[in-house]
């Protein structure tokens, strides 16, 4: 495997901090130009605008009695005046005009600032009809000189291609009764070329609004105020007041509303906004198709006395009067049955009315004119309490009357090159100023990060060093930041990295002694079973650690005789093994001596006793099979029954005993027995240590001698070894892949016939 290299710098964290300050600076520099930009150009826009509306506020009262005593004079009002009032109209707009004429080239003339002043008479007509329709408005400029009105050659009034789509653009799509200030560079191409060409000079334009009726104003700031309260616009929540044990609503600004009275006050405050928009509306002389909701058919039928009372019906005699009743309010019960609602327009009477009008020859009494009938009819059917609604909600409503209320815009064209000059020097004092900070702010971007990277070099040096294996290096970074509790945390992880360098060599040193050991225990058993005519052998051995406690053996004795031994000394590890490598000493220096287990039990004991810990002792099998007549003599040091299975049934060789090495030979002797039992051809004999039976699952249950003795009955007529693996199976089964918390120690035997 090719070494890995540590990498060279090329891009390092100067160079990528740099540029994260620069961008920052730069971004940062460019977001407060914009604001000083922009707060300088408002600043400079609110003057120029202040200065408009004192300008335009010194006429504003002439203007306004000019506008309305005009639009008195157009109405259909006017016919109802008796001649001293319109002459008094007349003298008033006379008198208005006058003063306008007056005013303006006296203040013009002394402002190099002012330029063109100018006034736009609104009277839209059909509200079916788009606001910028050429009869919809009259456009007139002021002369600088003698301040007469005068409109642009050509056009006569009726169209202009500079303020319909600037200021009157903005009034008539905004609801607003406020001076407003307009770039004449919001204009398209065509408009702004036209404004050069003719003017010679850009300009910006300032409107002051002017309505039909004196308390339009009020009407429209209390709408607007409505419409941005809490009750109606801002969201609100539902909370419970402990104090008053119920459910309330509270709007952001904090007010609580009963839900009752939440929906009351938004409620009557719409239905009488629309009242009042309807009836200015209809006051200003607009058609409006509103709805009609008497509540019943038998209140409606009330709308045919005003009805036939307008219209001269002297011609037509009893019978037809009951007929046209009777036509008509059938077919108006008919229309109002069909919306479902018990509800009918104002265009379905109409239309009701006027084919009867048609068929019965019904025409307007006597000086009645059609649209203040209408008006008429709209008071009727208030004092008759019907419900009045549009189709239109309340936001279109306010917007329709206020486009009809309006009167009038006067304005004025102001210089924009004298404003501009001014700000124009002052862009260029805040751009040199911004260019000053930013250079300074660059510099420290390029000489800031070196005191930073200084540290940080130090500690990828000392880093390295270590990474090479050289565990003595400290990092020396004086300071109280981060850098400095970087390098505290490196030294600290240095000092753990050491001792679990040492801790991993001791590791190992041990692995490798306890392998050693685990060599040399295998050493010492079976390498491979006698050759037995009449046997068969099997066995499987698992230390629970890498040096087990657990011993078993097969001892040729010359003649035709084997020893039998199995063993499991106390504990794990080295300890048990050593003992167990000594117990097996023991046993292949003195079976050849004796053929009698419990003499060489008795040896054992007395050896193993003396020269090993109290801690460690042995339960032993240990039997000597005569092979001529197939008798079994055994002895056991506390260790488990062994077990013969003949013709699939089970039995138990118990010998009682005591462990060896655990007491003294005098007890020992007395405990210990010898025994015997006679063998048959297709017997089994198995020996086993506790491992086995002790075996645990992940719930700590135990395997058990049950199913354990079922496997090994499950196993007879087979080889042993079908036998052993099929007893391992079944442990394996039965522990899964919970670790192995003994030594498991079998060995099986089968006597051929």
């Amino acid at each position: 495997m090719k070494k890995r290299q540590v990498r060279q710098i090329r891009f390092g964290i100067r160079f990528k901090f740099t540029l994260i300050l620069i961008a920052a600076i730069t971004f940062v520099t460019a977001i407060i130009s914009f604001a000083v930009f922009n707060q300088n150009e408002n600043k400079i826009k609110a003057a120029m605008l202040r200065m408009a509306a004192i300008t335009l506020k010194g006429s504003s009262e002439s203007v306004e009695n000019y506008l309305q005593s005009s639009n008195a004079l157009k109405t259909a009002e006017t016919k109802k005046l008796t001649a001293q009032q319109k002459t008094a109209l007349i003298n008033l707009k006379n008198e208005s005009y006058k003063s306008m004429t007056k005013y303006f080239p006296s203040v013009i003339g002394k402002d190099r600032i002012l330029d063109i002043p100018f006034l736009i008479e609104i009277d839209w007509t059909d509200i079916n009809a788009g606001w910028d329709r050429s009869d919809q408005a009259f456009y007139w400029y002021f002369d600088r000189t003698t301040g007469q009105l005068f409109a642009e050659k050509g056009r006569r009034g009726r169209d202009d291609p500079l303020l319909k789509p600037s200021v009157l653009y903005h009034y008539m799509n905004n609801l607003d009764f406020t001076n407003h200030l307009l770039m004449t560079d919001i204009l398209g191409k065509k408009e702004y070329e036209y404004l050069v060409k003719n003017l010679e000079r850009d300009y910006i334009i300032a409107g002051m609004p002017f309505f039909k009726k004196k308390d339009s104003l009020s009407l429209y700031e209390s709408y607007q105020k409505f419409s941005k309260s809490s009750i109606t616009s801002s969201p609100v929540r539902l909370i419970y007041v402990v104090r008053l044990k119920k459910y309330i609503l509270q709007s952001i600004d904090g007010k609580n509303y009963s839900l009752q009275d939440y929906i009351s006050l938004n409620k009557v405050n719409r239905k009488d906004f629309k009242k009042q928009f309807i009836e200015r509306i209809l006051d200003n002389g607009f058609e409006l198709d509103y709805l009609i909701r008497p509540g019943s058919i038998e209140k409606a039928r009330i709308i045919y006395p005003f009805m036939i009372n307008s219209f001269n019906s002297s011609h037509l005699n009893a019978r037809q009067k009951t007929e046209l009743y009777k036509e008509f309010t059938e077919n108006l019960t008919a229309t109002m049955n069909k919306s479902g609602s018990m509800q009918i327009s104002l265009s379905e009477i109409k239309n009701i009315w006027g084919k009867i009008a048609v068929k019965y020859g019904l025409y307007p009494a006597r000086g009645t004119d059609i649209r203040t009938f209408w008006k008429s009819f709209y008071d009727y059917i208030s004092r008759n309490k019907f419900e009045i609604d549009t189709r239109f909600t309340l936001d279109q409503l306010a917007f329709i009357s206020y486009k009809k209320d309006l009167a009038g815009i006067l304005g004025i064209f102001l210089r924009r090159d004298y404003f501009f000059t001014e700000m124009e020097a002052s862009r260029h004092e805040i751009i040199n100023l911004i260019i000053s900070v930013l250079i300074r702010a660059l510099f420290i971007a390029l000489f800031f990060p070196t005191f930073l990277i200084r540290s940080i070099s130090n500690l990828a040096d000392v880093a390295l060093e270590i990474g090479k294996g050289n565990l003595d290096k400290k990092i020396e970074i004086k300071g109280s930041d981060e850098l400095g509790r970087l390098a505290d945390i490196f030294n600290i992880m240095t000092i753990n990295l050491k001792k679990a360098q040492d801790q991993m060599l001791e590791k190992q040193r041990m692995e490798n002694e306890l392998k050693t050991a685990q060599e040399i225990q295998e050493t010492l058993l079976p390498k491979e079973f006698p050759k037995m005519p009449r046997l068969d052998f099997a066995a499987y051995y698992s230390a629970q650690t890498e040096s087990g406690g657990d011993y078993y053996d097969f001892i040729p004795l010359g003649g035709n005789s084997i020893g039998l031994a199995i063993a499991d000394v106390s504990g794990h590890g080295v300890g048990s093994g050593l003992v167990m490598a000594m117990t097996r000493t023991l046993l292949h220096t003195y079976c050849d001596k004796t053929n009698n287990p419990k003499k060489i039990m008795e040896i054992m004991n007395e050896y193993l006793k003396e020269n090993t810990a109290s801690n460690y002792f042995v339960t032993m099998f240990y039997g000597v099979l005569d092979l001529d007549n197939l008798s079994l003599k055994y002895t056991s040091a506390g260790h488990n029954p062994a077990l013969v299975i003949r013709n699939k049934k089970l039995i138990e060789l118990t010998a009682g005993g005591i462990a060896l090495g655990a007491v003294s030979n005098s007890v020992f002797s007395g405990l210990a027995e010898t025994r015997e039992i006679k063998l048959n051809p297709g017997d089994y004999l198995i020996q086993y240590t506790d491992g086995v039976d002790e075996a645990m699952d992940s719930s700590d249950n135990e395997y058990g001698l049950e199913r354990f003795h079922q496997a090994l009955i499950t196993g007879c007529g087979k080889t042993p070894e079908t036998m052993i693996n099929g007893v391992v199976d079944s442990l394996n089964d039965f522990t899964g892949k919970i670790p192995q918390h003994d030594d498991i120690t079998l060995f099986a035997i089968r006597i051929k016939s």
